[in-house]
């Protein structure tokens, strides 16, 4: 009963973060610390998950990381 999900840490991150970048952008004029701190939140779920996952890749699969990295990479 007591089994990890390694895959619902990603989720969770992702939520929190997002949930974060877009009250800060709504509610304040910085997007740099929004950002960062939407950023520094989502980050240890995710470290959880791949940590704690019997197959990193099935966490997180190397094609949808690297997708999101050169989209944000073009982004900034």
């Amino acid at each position: 009963m007591a089994e990890r999900v390694p895959e619902f840490a990603l989720v969770l991150g992702a939520f929190l973060g997002l949930v974060v970048l877009a009250s800060g952008l709504l509610l304040t004029d910085d997007p740099t610390t929004t950002a960062l701190l939407a950023l520094a939140l989502s980050l240890p779920p995710f470290a959880y998950a791949v940590h704690h996952s019997e197959d990193p890749t099935t966490a997180l699969p190397p094609g949808i990381v690297l997708k999101a990295g050169l989209g944000l990479a073009g982004v900034a």
